[in-house]
């Protein structure tokens, strides 16, 4: 999921909530599935994700013994790109000249260690999630809004309401 249906005001509301949003692939290995996804995420400002910005990416990764972890460089932009391109260019050039066709495998496991690796759907996916939708204030619409996420098992950590009176207001959840 991109960040075509991410505002300025969803990028106002995260920073009122010390938040910002970037786009991450993230990638789990969780209980013998495999979960893999890229969507817009509000991370606190203080992360170390929150800082990456312009033609600089990052990988972030937690490991069981070394714990937080970041890996960060330029990776956008005309001549990281270019650079890249250009690399690749000439790794398929050695490798056609050798007549060898193998590459490195990801994560530098054989591909046959995820042959059998199940894709968890994302629909099961489970996290904390920003709502936001515009209500007119009157007594009881924030009960009813409540009451069918309720139903629904969906839990509210907190709710911000932005602005009164018979104008259309946004609730932020």
């Amino acid at each position: 999921k991109g960040i075509r249906g991410i505002s300025q005001l969803d990028v106002l509301h995260a920073r009122e909530l010390g938040l910002v949003i970037k786009l991450l692939a993230v990638g789990r290995w969780d209980d013998g599935e495999l979960e893999i996804r890229v969507h817009p995420v509000m991370i606190p400002e203080s992360h170390m994700l929150a800082k990456v910005n312009g033609v600089y990416n990052a990988i972030h990764v937690i490991g069981d013994f070394v714990g937080s972890t970041l890996y960060y460089g330029k990776g956008a932009g005309m001549l990281p790109t270019g650079s890249a391109v250009v690399s690749d260019i000439a790794a398929i050039a050695r490798h056609l000249a050798k007549g060898d066709m193998y590459e490195i495998p990801p994560l530098g496991y054989p591909l046959e260690a995820f042959q059998d690796a199940v894709i968890r759907d994302a629909k099961e996916g489970r996290g904390v999630y920003y709502l936001r939708m515009k209500t007119v204030d009157r007594p009881g619409v924030l009960s009813k809004i409540s009451g069918i996420l309720g139903e629904k098992g969906i839990s509210l950590a907190s709710v911000m309401q932005k602005g009164e009176g018979e104008e259309p207001v946004d609730i932020v959840m």
